[in-house]
């Protein structure tokens, strides 16, 4: 009997310890989940610096400088002497002699040297094209240069106008909000005998017209949130902090 019970006992805590791995387990999933699905934020130097990552025109640009400043590197190897080094043994097996019986050849000979080599055009074609490629490094860094200020002018555009967007929506919510309790107003005082119905419609256009307003204010935000994630090449829910 006692077996049975330490048996069962010892069930008892394993269970219960797969029931505490799999209660964990679901905490940090749910944990993850929720981390994954929350909004980033971004300030408008955090664009910046993704923006400068993904840009495929960037990294275009920045090839070309790299491939200027190798035809740099190819124009100056043409412009450098050429060295080379020479050698060579020969072994005798046979002796030669003179017709005075002496020995004319010896056993072994040997021979070495070096040879420095430069040759120019006469069109000066070398040198042309060293200074054509100096001016190819400088033109593809004015390029690449000129393409970042470019493209971080747009996203501080975008950026700014997404900023402006929200802030016409928060106005046109205030709107809304303000309207509302006119019309409600209106409806008191109209069931009291103080306005005629008249002014209950007015109080209705104006708040159907804020709404009408607040749909659009909605929508341009939408709209400025989506060219800036597409400039930037960010997911499109993420929030903003002021400058």
């Amino acid at each position: 009997m006692n077996r049975h019970k330490t048996v069962y006992s010892i069930q008892q805590t394993v269970n219960s310890n797969k029931l505490l791995a799999i209660l964990l387990l679901l905490f940090v999933t749910i944990l993850f989940s929720q981390n994954a699905l929350a909004s980033e934020t971004y300030s408008l130097e955090d664009l910046y610096k993704i923006a400068l990552e993904r840009s495929e025109r960037i990294k275009i640009s920045e090839e070309d400088l790299f491939i200027a400043q190798k035809g740099k590197d190819k124009a100056v190897a043409a412009l450098m002497p050429k060295l080379s080094g020479f050698g060579s043994y020969t072994k005798y097996t046979e002796d030669k002699y003179s017709s005075s019986n002496t020995l004319i050849q010896p056993d072994d000979s040997k021979s070495w040297g070096v040879r420095l080599d430069q040759s120019f055009s006469l069109s000066g074609r070398e040198i042309t094209a060293f200074s054509i490629s100096k001016g190819n490094i400088e033109k593809n860094r004015f390029d690449l240069h000129a393409a970042k200020e470019e493209y971080l002018l747009s996203v501080s555009a975008s950026y700014y106008e997404v900023l402006r967007a929200k802030k016409a929506l928060d106005i046109a919510k205030a709107n809304v909000e303000r309207l509302t309790k006119h019309r409600d107003a209106a409806s008191v005082r109209l069931k009291v005998g103080e306005v005629t119905k008249t002014a209950l419609l007015r109080a209705e256009a104006e708040l159907s017209g804020a709404q009408s307003e607040e749909i659009k204010a909605k929508n341009a935000l939408e709209l400025a949130k989506a060219v800036l994630a597409r400039i930037v090449g960010i997911a499109r829910d993420y929030n903003l902090k002021d400058p």
